[in-house]
């Protein structure tokens, strides 16, 4: 009996030919028995209407045609109409960054196809994140200050492709931002003056960044990177070491495994969710297990 695959595509990702992407995907899905189908979602609200009218727990597997921000626009509609989601997700890395696929090692779309094929998956944790009015989920990384800032100038930058996370890192380091911020993990209460706070559930961010490089995607934990404010020079001399993961032993990073964050600005902070600019501080973030499954190597 073929197996039911639901393919969702977003056409705009990556260098905008995720349709066409798409169509190869189906005909090889379709010729290596399963029963595919394709959904060309046109926009946000376009995929939470056809989520909601969508049996999602009765297929074998779901693909995602896209980058890190189609994976959470996906699995944001899915958990709102789901306690959880049962069949394993595939990301397809067609978007910018792609800094999920580098964890679960699925970095071009043979090696996501042989994963379907060979059916290895594994549930990964996944993050609730409350906003004073919303509630998003994260499978990647949330964070504020210097990071949240990156992201939203490399937004304006697309045309670079994956260089402008690169372009957009060397602008905001040199206006070096500083925010005093209240952090509460399971190791208790910290504040301070930060340049930045990110939680990690993946190694990597960006474009091939090992920004957490204790972080595993299964532990219960996000890890939570600290970076008191410093000088301009200190912070360049600790990016080129993101790219290695060899930053973790810097003066001004504290380093924290937790299942629980909480955090307040002196300011209202704009919030990086999975490479989204969505919300603003404060935020609390809970981590549950046994939610979502991947398909992975």
């Amino acid at each position: 009996m073929s197996k039911g695959f639901l393919l969702v595509a977003n056409p705009y990702s990556g260098q905008k030919n995720g349709e066409k992407t798409a169509q190869h995907i189906l005909q090889w899905l379709n010729t290596n028995g399963f029963k595919a189908e394709l959904f060309i979602s046109e926009s946000i609200l376009h995929l939470k209407e056809f989520i909601k009218d969508c049996e999602l727990n009765t297929y074998h597997g779901i693909g995602i045609i896209g980058g890190d921000g189609s994976m959470h626009e996906f699995l944001n509609a899915a958990l709102e109409q789901n306690p959880a989601l049962l069949p394993p997700v595939a990301l397809f890395p067609c978007g910018t960054g792609n800094a999920f696929n580098f964890d679960i090692g699925c970095s071009t779309i043979e090696e996501t196809l042989n994963c379907i094929t060979k059916n290895t998956s594994s549930f990964i944790d996944i993050a609730e994140v409350n906003f004073p009015d919303k509630r998003l989920w994260s499978f990647n990384i949330l964070g504020c200050g210097l990071v949240a800032e990156i992201n939203q100038l490399a937004e304006k930058m697309r045309f670079l492709g994956g260089a402008r996370y690169n372009v957009a890192s060397v602008i905001k380091l040199l206006a070096n931002p500083k925010t005093t911020i209240s952090i509460e993990t399971d190791e208790g209460l910290k504040e301070g003056v930060y340049s930045f706070v990110l939680a990690c559930n993946t190694r990597y961010t960006g474009k091939g960044m090992m920004m957490a490089p204790n972080a595993r995607l299964n532990d219960g934990k996000f890890d939570v990177l600290m970076v008191e404010a410093c000088s301009v020079w200190k912070l360049l001399k600790l990016f080129p070491k993101i790219f290695k993961g060899t930053h973790i032993g810097a003066d001004v990073l504290t380093y924290i495994q937790t299942s629980k964050l909480k955090v307040t600005t002196s300011s209202q902070n704009i919030t990086n969710i999975d490479g989204e600019m969505k919300g603003s501080t404060p935020f609390s973030m809970t981590v549950h297990t046994n939610k979502v499954k991947v398909f992975l190597k």
